[in-house]
């Protein structure tokens, strides 16, 4: 598994964080009340126009956020049984934080306990890392 790979759980909590921010932004214009504007004219693009178009991207926004819901589920269990086939329990924590937790290199090191700095941290993830895309390598190469 790839650092980027690894990353992409993080960020696609991030993108349905802000695609929900969006959401609830459109619910609120919503349900904001509408005034109405008398022109004489039939069908004159009032306020039942404006919600119908509301509701629509209301409910294509649910839809995208529920599809990536799913592939975040899919992602966090890939990436949950790259670090369970990791033996040793102190690297497979650093990950954990890392990678599930989304904890910073800071937050990884406390999380650790008092024997573990950032760079330490750091580097156990880094060197981890690198040996296991080795070691694919070398397993495809066979």
């Amino acid at each position: 598994m790839t650092k980027k790979e690894l990353s992409q759980y993080y960020w696609l909590k991030k993108e349905i964080e802000d695609m929900e921010k969006r959401l609830r932004a459109l619910r609120e214009r919503a349900s904001a009340p509408q005034s109405t504007r008398l022109t004489g004219m039939p069908g004159g693009g009032g306020p039942s126009d404006k919600l119908a178009v509301a509701v629509a991207e209301i409910t294509d926004l649910e839809a995208i956020i529920a599809a990536k819901q799913i592939e975040c589920i899919h992602q966090r269990q890939r990436i949950e049984r790259f670090i369970y086939s990791i033996d040793d329990p102190m690297t497979r924590m650093v990950f954990t934080l890392r990678c599930i937790d989304g904890f910073s290199w800071r937050e990884v090191a406390a999380g650790m306990g008092h024997k573990m700095s950032e760079e330490n941290a750091r580097q156990t993830f880094h060197r981890y890392l690198r040996a296991a895309n080795e070691a694919e390598k070398t397993q495809e190469n066979e």
